[in-house]
């Protein structure tokens, strides 16, 4: 039997309504986000180049970008298509070599600097790949430093942040002077117990030069500094509560700690555990030109990576997902650069363009 016309119309037009339908949720899907989306514009590498452990990135005034690779002790450098132009520093004692680097920083003239933990120094090069030299830290701060771990570089302003592992070692911020040939000057000096940020938390530097930590003690929350080391800002996801350690944990990582190094669980040192639970928070941060706060909150195994974005007063605005793991993300102008990992964990270091 055949349906009548009436029927016909009648299914063709809930058809059409579930088509549109359809497109709507794609559309909405699909859209950018309010205020900032990102448009993909280069991956690294695409030459035949293996990276062992990225773990710093940043980005060169001509677009190129920069990764730091510490299993290999050298500092690559790409051009936006992926291809390695430099390959700086080699693992070694002499000039230029690496020991032991994790961090890296482009200046506004494209220098780039490391800092080298175990070399005792500080090195630069510049954005062509020519070796400027290199600095020890008993010069810019009389001794050498316990874990110098953190190197900050915003137009005039450079600073260092040291941390130490014992219980009554502060967490120092210095103020290294530009040329590496002065004194560096402590800018601020923080307890890490209960403090504002902690010995590994992410730290990076805003428009002004002022210090904006993540604070360790939640699960996710971050501080502006200023020069006294007092809170002057906040930024917080008011629905992500604290999560702290209870009693018992400490007293299981403590009873841990001594089976591992082999000695009694009233040993010094080994009473120092946080009472914070840090891998909760920001895995990178960094501020943008207009003043806003980019972080990349660390994601449970196996999901998407995403950045969260803060007003610069500190609001929180809205998320973009890359759908990648993020292990370190820097913010150059409109440019913004992830060092990430494919599926089957290869290191890779993703280029975007910041569409407002």
């Amino acid at each position: 039997m055949r349906e009548s016309n009436t029927g016909t119309a009648a299914r063709s037009g809930q058809w059409r309504l579930f088509r549109l339908g359809v497109w709507a949720l794609v559309f909405l899907w699909a859209a950018p986000v309010e205020g900032q989306a990102l448009t993909e514009i280069g991956v690294a590498p695409t030459d035949g180049t293996i990276l062992g452990e990225v773990t710093d990135v940043d980005i060169l005034p001509n677009g190129n970008f920069v990764v730091m690779d510490i299993q290999a002790a050298t500092v690559y450098v790409f051009d936006p298509s992926g291809r390695q132009v430099h390959a700086l520093g080699g693992s070694g004692e002499g000039p230029g070599e690496i020991q032991l680097s994790a961090e890296v920083e482009v200046g506004p003239d494209g220098d780039i600097m490391i800092v080298d933990a175990r070399n005792h120094r500080m090195t630069r090069w510049a954005r062509d790949g020519t070796l400027i030299g290199s600095t020890r830290f008993s010069q810019l701060i009389g001794s050498f430093p316990f874990w110098p771990h953190d190197l900050m570089w915003e137009g005039d302003v450079l600073v260092l942040k040291i941390s130490g592992f014992m219980p009554d070692q502060p967490i120092e911020f210095y103020a290294l002077p530009l040329t590496l040939d002065g004194t560096a000057k402590i800018l601020v000096s923080l307890e890490k117990e209960e403090g504002p940020t902690c010995l590994f938390c992410a730290v990076t530097l805003g428009t002004s030069g002022e210090l904006v930590v993540f604070r360790g003690d939640t699960l996710y929350q971050l501080h502006r500094l200023d020069s006294l080391g007092a809170v002057s800002a906040t930024w917080s996801r008011s629905d992500l509560p604290a999560v702290r350690r209870s009693e018992e944990e400490i007293k299981q990582r403590r009873s841990d700690m001594s089976r591992r190094m082999g000695v009694e669980s009233g040993t010094p040192g080994i009473s120092d555990i946080p009472p914070f639970k840090t891998r909760f928070g920001p895995r990178s941060i960094d501020v943008d030109d207009a003043g806003r706060l980019w972080t990349a909150p660390r994601q449970a195994e196996g999901d998407g990576g995403s950045l969260d974005v803060f007003t610069p007063s500190g609001e929180y605005s809205h998320s973009i997902a890359l759908g990648v793991p993020i292990k370190h993300i820097r913010i150059r102008g409109n440019y913004l650069v992830v060092a990430t990992e494919t599926p089957v964990g290869e290191p890779v270091v993703r280029l975007y363009r910041i569409d407002s």
